[in-house]
């Protein structure tokens, strides 16, 4: 990661500010996005053909736009969508729509986000904070009320299923919702379970397996997780002989 480019993107996010182009001694200025209906700024932003018949002020800017090559284009739209706070790509600009054209899931966010956060949906959509607005619907805990129009949603459940390769999946846990009390209860749980799976087997009967609570994994874990089956891998091809005995070892094993 890049993180000097993050800190570039930042600073040049300034929604409030309008959005100019030095193209040779002239200086452009573009259409805002919240000047533009919703509509619109989509196409604008999807097209370079859009870009210039949507954001362009007039005729005059139209045909400067037009006259410059794909790849300065391309750059425009890039800053133009980083300037407003719009999302990165034309997949995310999708994604936030079908969000909110789906009036269970935008009832939902709109709770979600006035009881959260003290936004208001309508406001930042009109402002066209589009990209924040992504950002504040990702970060939504596990028990809000958008997490449950999608559990709700049976198409999505078909989808799901469809694209279902089959291998079992184990459920996880944020680490942002992992407060002391929710371990501590996790904690309880497992024990209990293992305190049954105990007193079954001691009257005789057949105990089940006890499955532990979904623990939330740390970045750590999960690359420690990974040198590991690497090096297991590695030490299962040199005791069936599909490596030779001098093959180097995994790195970081």
């Amino acid at each position: 990661m890049n993180l000097l480019r993050e800190l570039d993107d930042l600073d040049r996010e300034q929604p409030g500010r309008p959005f100019t182009l030095r193209i040779a001694d002239r200086v452009l200025a573009l259409r805002a996005a919240q000047a533009l209906s919703w509509r619109d700024l989509v196409d604008g932003l999807h097209s370079l053909v859009g870009f210039v018949t949507w954001i362009s002020p007039d005729d005059t800017v139209g045909e400067v736009l037009g006259g410059l090559a794909l790849w300065q284009m391309q750059a425009v739209v890039r800053a133009y969508r980083q300037h407003y706070g719009l999302p990165a790509s034309p997949q995310q600009d999708q994604r936030l729509l079908m969000l909110l054209g789906t009036p269970a899931y935008r009832r939902a966010i709109e709770w979600d986000l006035r009881a959260l956060h003290g936004l208001d949906l309508g406001a930042e959509w009109r402002e066209r904070r589009w990209r924040r607005l992504l950002d504040f619907i990702d970060g939504l805990p596990s028990h809000s009320h958008f997490a449950e129009a999608l559990a709700a949603d049976e198409d999505l459940a078909e989808a799901i299923i469809d694209a279902d390769d089959g291998t079992p999946k184990r459920p996880v846990r944020r680490l942002s919702e992992y407060s002391a009390e929710v371990e501590l209860l996790t904690v309880l749980t497992d024990r209990v379970a293992e305190l049954i799976q105990v007193t079954v087997a001691s009257r005789g009967g057949k105990p089940r397996k006890v499955t532990p609570m979904p623990r939330p994994a740390s970045a750590v874990e999960k690359v420690r997780g990974r040198r590991q089956r690497r090096r297991h891998e590695w030490t299962v091809a040199r005791v069936y002989g599909r490596i030779g005995p001098d093959a180097p070892p995994p790195p970081h094993s």
